[in-house]
């Protein structure tokens, strides 16, 4: 039997390593002998500090196996898929109540922030008169 809490029952806040903590600790009121579905659609703003800090204690307890995340936003999908890049670990995750959980598919990332660079025109490029 899975039970399902919702985010916000765990922890009031979600933007938080500290409050990911917390959250940690409430889940372990439900993780008794049975698995738990995390419902996420009730965070008004999710951060990846926050579910990185809960997936890194559950891994850590070994009972992230136990654990599903209800994640029916694409945002929340990534977030979960780039932690389980980072973390190299598998997370479980469900679109829909009922529906059978889905592996987490990790995204690749060095860790490194990226910037797109927009290339500067030459002054060839950009002259009005030319001779084409």
């Amino acid at each position: 039997m899975e039970t399902s809490v919702s985010i916000t029952e765990l922890a009031p806040a979600t933007l938080t390593r500290s409050r990911g903590q917390e959250a940690y600790r409430k889940l372990q009121d439900y993780l008794g002998e049975a698995a738990v579905e995390i419902d996420l659609s009730g965070a008004e703003l999710l951060s990846m500090s926050f579910l990185d800090e809960i997936v890194s204690k559950l891994r850590e307890s070994r009972q992230l196996d136990r654990v599903t995340f209800l994640a029916a936003d694409p945002s929340a999908q990534q977030k979960l898929a780039r932690i389980a890049g980072i973390r190299n670990t598998s997370i479980f995750f469900r679109t829909k109540k009922g529906e059978p959980r889905q592996l987490v598919q990790p995204r690749q990332t060095d860790g490194a922030v990226t910037f797109a660079l927009r290339k500067q025109p030459t002054e060839e490029q950009t002259s009005p008169l030319r001779d084409d």
